[in-house]
């Protein structure tokens, strides 16, 4: 609950502020100095009094002043180009310096959540999520009787109590509250006084934090903006663009993986690349990153009309927050797989979200058509829509395009008039759209039956030839055996086999929907008609109450709105029993979009914004698991390999070689359908095989993520129905891995498989696609790859030799520590097939050890890894199903393509030049202090050689080239390990053969001396795509050159 009457003690409160911190360090004070620039940094420099009190903040006031975001620097990457000019014309308070661990002493009362290791109070608070630091935000505007900025609907947490997901999130830039700052202010601030000569950095700090304006403050009154740590700012990450722009406030959302931006320069960082353009860290950063050298400071203020960029550069005055997360709306769906599509009647245009790829976010197609009664296709990969709304008489237009961000051209219908289009799926396998020629007044019934309802086939990208039902206009529905159609605009009309009628006592009735579950129910809303009174009890408002009738007509259900609001464009939603609706206010206002249960009456908020009209909620197809209908055993076990991926016989999951590919559950010896013309094959074991999900084949329901083969021929696995002769191997049948296939386990769909959740840091993502990889290819891949990204943009295994099947596995940050317990837990106990282990061995790494792993830490909060370890990690049986499963689980389309097709290469086809000095990121002396780190990485390099030894595997340890300028420094790479000790280092590892003749030091570095070349490298330490293509074809060779090992 917000305190809206707190807001006008802010005055007061502010001038509390100046007058107990600050030292008239306002916007009258700053005077510039003249004309003198930054040649590193080209603003204005402004000097001030110096503040000396650090429990402060500072007014920011120069409406009139432009700054720059961004550069025009070729040096600097995408996103922080072009430079753009910006403006604020509004008043701020900013900090003086970052939020201390003092500071969060002070709000134990409110928030004590987190236990800082901190050795003294005015120190920076570090190491906190995005989300931790709105929640400690909030905390603060509560301690001061302030309304809270940030609103939310659910939190979680990780066994630190770090918040690493923050669901229903809400910034309410109106209140007068204490929150992030925006970028712009923060560069606004910044730049008032900018010195990053006078800085904590990579050259002073001895890689560690430092007190808070222990260097000093700047000319404006800040300390720190320019070293000691970088901060998190309130924005997303978006493009940039060559205008100039008034109260920026970021992107609308922050793309598929949701990056955030942080600001400034940090006790690791080079004093030459500290500068205000800058805006992530060395990989992506999203909301539940967290990092020692990254933490925060607080500003406090409104920012009037805030402009946001969408994703394809529109400038927004308005933006629609996603509200509920995938998790929650399966438990009523049944399925993380769901789209949303609406129209913003702000901009006409179509907007959507995407339940089941990468961070939740709303995307809108901005063009000239205006969208109404948006319609997502039964395979969820298209929209269909009119350009005239229910009860609006004319001639209307109806398109239908691909629901993505980057749609292409809208494929219109070439008839006079069409409006609400309805999807269908004939019994002979075609896809139809059903609609009306028009959705004007019903109430005349000779001027309604001169109108008609059409229906129209589309395959391959275009219609077919129109055919007309019916007289009339039937756009509320039509059932799926042709027994009943309905509508309503403003009577509720129905037909009932070959016979019209009017429902509901003949009185007011409009949004009228079908259900398509089979049920053959009706929704609908009217305007507190006697009828709907008599059945509830009591006297409702117009639109006050979703009535429900029967397959006769007779009223069963009735679910009242919220209390303050009314329902409208109420539709079912897909196959399921649960509806949408938008939901007014008593301004008539369309603020949200929400999903009504039909079972409990329970509401659930998805969408939040100015005008929000028309929703459409889409839900794939719940998957059937395969699962015998009985067996004498739990595990199904021979000793021959025929139970295999390849093998037709096998109830392995069929999972083609072709990385392009999803997973198959069919026969092997029966092909996909090919024609969307075409009924539904049989095959002989009665499994249903449904049509390619290519564009053409728009009546598959498989998920927006399957990849498809160039011959389009994908069988979708997550609508296929497999009867119990086709499911489970007989008990002659096994993987030869030695661990059988439990037949008889039923997977918790709500866990199983779910390696990553929207919002999630990018290591997730990475994660899940590898594990995606392992489940796939288990019983095929001979060479598989582990290690840190240096592997993963290193080793590609398409390019290794036919005899070979490679799969890379490698994923940004790992250690040897963690590959050990991919190595353990999941390689060896389950991929049967595998010849060759080839690992990153990254020295310079060797502090990182498994206590600060992925899979030891972040892993945790998935439910894909905690499900696995509740079950052992399947080392006692692997489950039918789970390789479908983490398929279809939620993800990102752009690495599903990615490492799909690549088999895990993450491929970065440009390059660039090796520096000629290189930055070295930690301290090269860490190794010194600290030995017991890299022993343990160390050691489990040697257990992992050991355990490969007993199995016969050879392991190929790689140490991947990097920039050879090191040699002028005193590192041996980028994390550092000093040069003259790594040479020891190096001959120690190259001695584990002396003891094990299965391990190879593969050195492709050698101390720098190598031939890699800078159009080879993506950065300094690791392989664009030419460097990974020259690196695999001397793997490929040395892989051919190995015996066979005893």
């Amino acid at each position: 609950m917000r305190c809206k009457e707190t807001v006008f003690f802010f005055t007061a409160l502010a001038l509390f502020f100046c007058l107990d911190a600050c030292v008239n360090a306002n916007s009258e004070d700053i005077v510039a100095k003249g004309p003198s620039v930054d040649e590193e940094n080209p603003v204005e420099v402004f000097d001030s009094t110096l503040t000396k009190t650090f429990d402060s903040m500072i007014e920011v006031y120069h409406p009139e002043l432009l700054f720059f975001i961004g550069t025009d620097k070729s040096s600097a990457r995408a996103s922080e180009k072009p430079q753009m000019d910006a403006k604020l014309n509004y008043k701020f308070y900013m900090d003086v310096h970052e939020f201390t661990c003092g500071d969060y002493k002070k709000l134990d009362k409110e928030f004590d959540r987190l236990k800082p290791n901190c050795a003294n109070d005015s120190l920076p608070l570090t190491d906190v999520t995005y989300f931790d630091a709105i929640l400690i935000a909030n905390a603060k505007s509560k301690s001061l009787g302030l309304d809270t900025v940030y609103t939310y609907t659910n939190a979680s947490f990780d066994e630190e109590n770090h918040c690493t997901d923050i669901e229903g999130l809400v910034t309410h830039l109106e209140i007068e509250g204490f929150r992030l700052p925006t970028e712009a202010e923060w560069i606004l601030s910044a730049q008032l006084g900018w010195d990053h000569e006078n800085s904590w950095n990579n050259s002073n700090s001895d890689y560690k934090v430092h007190t808070v304006c222990s260097k000093g403050f700047d000319g404006a009154g800040f300390c720190d903006f320019s070293g000691n740590i970088t901060e998190w700012t309130n924005d997303w990450l978006g493009i940039l663009k060559d205008t100039t722009i008034t109260n920026f406030t970021g992107s609308t959302d922050g793309g598929e993986i949701g990056e955030r931006i942080i600001k400034g320069g940090n006790y690791n960082s080079d004093k030459a690349n500290s500068n205000l353009y800058s805006r992530g860290d060395v990989y992506s950063v999203t909301s539940s990153t967290m990092a020692k050298y990254v933490g925060f400071r607080l500003a406090l203020g409104v920012i009037p009309k805030p402009a946001w960029f969408t994703s394809n550069g529109h400038i927004s005055e308005s933006k629609i927050e996603p509200i509920a997360s995938a998790a929650t709306l399966k438990s009523y769906t049944g399925s993380y797989n769901m789209k949303l599509a609406f129209r913003n009647d702000v901009t006409n245009n179509l907007a959507f979200i995407d339940y089941n790829n990468g961070n939740l976010k709303v995307s809108e197609i901005h063009d000239t058509l205006n969208v109404y009664h948006p319609e997502i296709s039964p395979n969820g990969k298209f929209v269909a829509f009119s350009t005239k709304p229910e009860g609006i008489q004319g001639e209307s237009k109806l398109y239908i395009r691909e629901l993505s961000e980057n749609s292409s051209t809208p494929i219109e219908l070439q008839v006079k008039s069409a409006a609400i289009p309805r999807w269908r799926i004939l019994e002979n396998g075609d896809t139809a759209i059903v609609y009306v020629t028009d959705a004007g007044n019903n109430s005349e019934e000779s001027s309604w039956l001169a109108q008609s309802t059409w229906q129209v086939t589309f395959a391959n990208d275009k219609f077919g030839t129109p055919q007309k039902l019916f007289d009339g206009t039937f756009h509320g529905g039509i059932a799926q055996d042709n027994s009943l159609s309905v509508t309503g605009a403003k009577r509720l009309r129905v037909r009932y086999g070959q016979k019209n009628d009017i429902w509901y006592s003949q009185e007011q009735a409009c949004n009228v929907s079908l259900a398509q579950d089979g049920s053959k129910r009706t929704a609908f809303l009217d305007f507190g008609g006697k009828t709907g009174q008599e059945f509830v009890g009591s006297h409702y408002a117009t639109h006050e109450r979703i009535l429900i009738a029967d397959s006769t007509g007779k009223l069963i259900q009735s679910i009242a709105a919220p209390n303050g609001n009314t329902f409208d464009h109420t539709e079912w939603v897909s196959s399921t029993s649960n509806l949408v609706a938008t939901l007014t206010n008593i301004n008539g206002s369309h603020k949200k979009i929400v999903l009504v249960s039909t079972v409990d009456t329970t509401f659930i908020d998805l969408a939040e914004g100015e005008e929000l009209w028309h929703p459409c909620l889409w839900v794939q197809p719940k998957k059937i698991i395969p699962k015998p209908k009985s067996s004498s055993s739990s595990f199904a076990q021979s000793s021959s390999s025929s139970a295999h991926a390849e093998s037709s016989s096998s109830s392995t999951p069929t999972l083609n070689s072709s990385s392009s590919t999803s997973p198959q559950s069919s026969s092997s010896n029966e092909p996909a359908q090919s024609s969307s013309s075409s009924e539904i094959a049989q095959s002989s074991s009665s499994e249903k095989q449904v049509p390619s999900s290519s564009s053409e084949q728009i009546n598959s329901s498989s998920s927006s993520l399957l990849a498809e083969s160039s011959s389009s021929e994908v069988t979708s696995s997550s609508s296929v129905e497999e009867s119990s002769s086709s499911t489970a191997s007989s008990s002659s049948e096994s993987s030869s891995s030695g661990v059988p296939y439990q037949i008889n386990f039923e997977l918790d769909t709500d866990s199983a498989g779910v390696y990553y959740k929207a919002g999630q840091a990018q290591v997730f993502a990475e994660a899940r696609y590898k594990m995606e990889l392992l489940w796939q290819y288990k019983d095929k891949a001979d060479v598989v790859i582990i290690g840190s990204s240096r592997a993963q943009h290193g080793v590609a295994p398409m390019e290794l030799s036919e005899e070979f099947f490679g799969v890379n596995l490698a994923f940004i940050g790992n250690t040897l520590s963690g590959s050990e317990f991919l190595y353990d837990n999941y390689i060896i106990p389950h991929m049967s097939k595998v010849k060759y282990i080839v690992s990153s061995i990254d020295i310079d790494r060797g502090f990182n050890t498994f206590s600060g792993s992925f899979f030891n830490g972040r892993a945790k909060i998935c439910p894909g890894y905690v499900y696995d370890k509740d079950h052992n990690y399947w080392k006692d049986g692997y489950p039918e199903g789970l390789a479908e499963l983490t398929y279809d689980s939620p993800g990102i389309s752009s690495y599903a393509n990615k490492y799909r097709q690549t088999r895990g290469l993450d491929s970065i086809p440009g390059a660039s030049v090796w520096e000629e000095m290189p930055q070295v990121d930690s301290d090269s002396n860490l190794y010194r202090r600290s030995p017991g780190s890299y022993r343990t990485n160390f050691n489990s390099l040697k257990k992992m050689v050991e355990t490969a030894h007993e199995k016969g595997i050879y392991f190929i340890g790689v140490v991947f080239p990097q920039n050879p300028n090191y040699k002028k420094t005193g590192a041996f790479g980028r994390y550092g390990i000093p040069r003259s000790e790594a040479p020891i280092l190096l001959q120690e590892i190259a001695d584990l053969s002396k003891t094990y003749p299965n391990f190879i030091l593969f050195d492709e570095n050698k101390m720098g001396d190598h031939d890699y070349t800078g159009d080879m490298a993506y950065d300094r330490d690791h392989l664009a795509y030419p460097g990974a293509i020259h690196f695999t074809a001397r793997l490929d060779s040395l892989l051919k050159e190995l015996p066979a090992l005893k």
